[in-house]
C-alpha cells in the first residue's frame, strides 16, 4: 500500500475511534452524573460538564473531521467499511472504562471484525474521488438518490403500516438515513476543492448537501433509533442498519464515484465479515447508546 492509502485508512481508522470512544465516555459520564444527581438532588444541564462536552466534540467534530480527510484520501467505498468497523473501538472502550464483560460471542464478533479490516484494507480500493469525476458521473448520482429515496419512502410506508415488520423496516429505514450522513463526509473533500479551484456554483451546490445530508441523516437516524428502541430488541434492528450502512456507501464508491476495487476476493469478504462481526457486537452498541 502507498503512503496515499496507509494515510487515508489511519483518518478512517482514528475517526471510529473518536466516534466510538467519544460514545463510551458519554455513556460513562451520564452514569455518573445521574448517580451524583440522585445523591445531591442538585441536577445541572449535561452541557454544563466538560467531560461530557469533550465526548460530544470527539463524537460530533473530530470523527467527522477525520472522516472527511479519510474520504478525500481513499474514497467513501473504502472509507465507509473501515470506520464501521471501528465498532472494535467501543468494545476496547466499554471493557476499560464501562468494566463490561465479553461474552465468547462478544470475541469472536472483534476477531470477525478484525480479519475483515485487514482484508479490506488489502482490497486494493483505487481512484480518489474529485468534483471533475462527480461531475461526470451526476446522472448515477441522481439515479442512485431517487433509489435511495424510493427505499427510503417503502421502509416508512412499512413500517407506519406493519406491526410485525416494523423493526425491520425502520432499520433499512435508519441505515438510509446513515447512508446520506456517511455520504456528508465525502461531499465535503469535494467542496473544499470546489472553493480551492474557484468553482463557486458547485461549492454551493456541495454546501447545501452537506447541510441536508448531514442534518437530515442525523435526526432521520435519532428518530428511528428512538422508535426502534422503544418497540423492539436492539439486537433485531441494529444488524440491518449495519448492513444497510456498509452496502450502500460502496455501491455509492464504485458505481457513482468511478473507484475500483482490485482484489474483488478480498474486499467483499471483508466486507462481509464486518457487517457480521458489527452485527454480532450490536447488542453492546445499543447499551452504550
Amino acid at each position: 500500500m502507498n503512503g496515499t492509502v496507509v494515510f487515508g485508512i489511519s483518518a478512517a481508522l482514528l475517526a471510529a475511534f473518536f466516534a466510538q470512544f467519544g460514545l463510551v465516555i458519554q455513556k460513562k459520564r451520564v452514569n455518573t452524573l445521574e448517580a451524583r444527581f440522585a445523591q445531591t438532588e442538585i441536577r445541572k444541564p449535561y452541557a454544563a460538564d466538560p467531560i461530557w462536552l469533550t465526548a460530544i466534540f470527539m463524537n460530533v467534530v473530530l470523527a467527522v473531521i477525520c472522516n472527511s480527510i479519510a474520504n478525500s484520501q481513499i474514497g467513501i467505498a473504502l472509507a465507509v467499511p473501515i470506520f464501521n468497523g471501528g465498532i472494535v473501538f467501543l468494545v476496547i472502550g466499554l471493557v476499560l472504562i464501562c468494566k463490561e464483560k465479553l461474552t465468547k460471542l462478544n470475541l469472536l464478533a472483534v476477531f470477525l471484525l478484525i480479519i475483515g479490516l485487514v482484508l479490506v484494507g488489502c482490497g486494493e480500493v483505487t481512484g480518489i474521488p474529485t468534483v471533475a469525476v462527480f461531475r461526470q458521473n451526476i446522472a448515477a448520482f441522481l439515479i442512485f438518490m431517487a433509489a435511495l429515496a424510493i427505499l427510503g419512502a417503502a421502509a416508512f410506508i412499512v413500517q407506519k403500516k406493519s406491526k410485525k415488520l416494523m423493526i425491520i423496516a425502520l432499520g433499512v429505514l435508519a441505515g438510509c438515513f446513515m447512508t446520506l450522513n456517511l455520504l456528508m463526509g465525502q461531499i465535503i473533500p469535494l467542496a473544499v476543492e470546489a472553493a480551492a479551484a474557484g468553482e463557486t456554483t458547485w461549492f454551493l451546490i456541495f454546501t447545501a448537501l452537506i447541510v441536508i445530508f448531514g442534518g437530515g441523516g442525523t435526526v432521520g437516524n435519532i428518530l428511528c433509533n428512538q422508535k426502534a428502541f422503544k418497540n423492539g430488541n436492539a439486537i433485531n434492528y441494529l444488524p440491518i442498519v449495519i448492513a444497510i450502512q456498509n452496502i450502500l456507501p460502496v455501491i455509492v464508491g464504485v458505481s457513482v464515484l468511478q473507484q475500483t476495487v482490485g482484489r474483488i476476493w478480498c474486499f467483499y469478504p471483508g466486507l462481509l465479515l464486518i457487517i457480521v462481526g458489527a452485527a454480532l457486537l450490536s447488542k453492546m452498541q445499543a447499551d452504550a447508546a
